[in-house]
């Protein structure tokens, strides 16, 4: 089943109406963060990703793991334009310029977000938009490692080898309300997963935890990052 909502539920049965309308009314207020605003997703992306962008909305903390690129949040602008526009062929210049801006409205969130990321080194190398576009980026990142307290950053080396989740990504979204269940998202060309199944989180949250021990730590990512940056010209 995928979270769509709050699971609160309570035995109302024989109350009066207006009783139950009051109480629904102050639930709904109690489950809205003062900070989050609702975007029109629904209208421009499938209706699986609008409904990750929610989720991403209420969460607390995101746990993600990308081996090729640099993820949606912690994108530069130049960098996030040149990967939307080489997803796809047919991607319209107007479809580019509404994705750009989706993705760096949901940058917003970013500093009432607990956010780690693992990244893949052939994240630091795949050269999206060009040497100038990644150096950008490369400095992007170190930036959040140095500054950013709440974004944690870690480097799965090319040494690493074999490894749980090799060639996917994914990304573990978790929530405020003890109540609410982490959510599992994954992505590929043509089709978006949303799973909060218990056992199927548990098994993705094992997988990131040895994934962070692995990958070397913020210090070391660090050097990393800094060394593919002044390679590039």
């Amino acid at each position: 089943m995928i979270r769509t909502g709050s699971r609160a539920c309570s035995s109302l049965y024989g109350a009066p109406p207006e009783f139950i309308a009051d109480m629904i009314q102050i639930a709904k207020e109690s489950r809205r963060r003062p900070s989050t605003v609702r975007k029109p997703y629904h209208d421009f992306v499938p209706k699986r990703l609008a409904e990750y962008y929610e989720l991403e909305d209420e969460a607390e903390s995101l746990s993600l793991l990308e081996g090729e690129c640099v993820p949606g949040l912690i994108e530069t602008a130049d960098y996030a334009r040149a990967l939307i526009a080489g997803f796809s062929p047919h991607v319209q210049a107007d479809e580019v310029d509404r994705l750009l801006e989706i993705r760096l409205e949901r940058q917003e969130r970013l500093m009432g977000l607990r956010l780690r990321v693992i990244l893949g080194e052939a994240a630091l190398h795949t050269q999206v938009g060009g040497p100038k576009v990644l150096r950008d980026q490369l400095q992007h990142l170190l930036h959040l490692i140095r500054e950013v307290p709440n974004v944690d950053i870690r480097v799965l080396p090319f040494s690493t080898g074999a490894r749980p989740a090799l060639g996917r990504n994914f990304t573990i979204l978790s929530f405020p309300d003890d109540d609410d269940l982490d959510v599992i998202f994954a992505e590929s060309v043509s089709y978006f997963v949303l799973d909060d199944e218990i056992d199927e989180v548990a098994k993705f949250q094992a997988a990131y935890n040895q994934l962070w021990q692995t990958a070397v730590n913020e210090s070391r990512s660090a050097k990393l990052i800094a060394k593919a940056a002044s390679e590039l010209t």
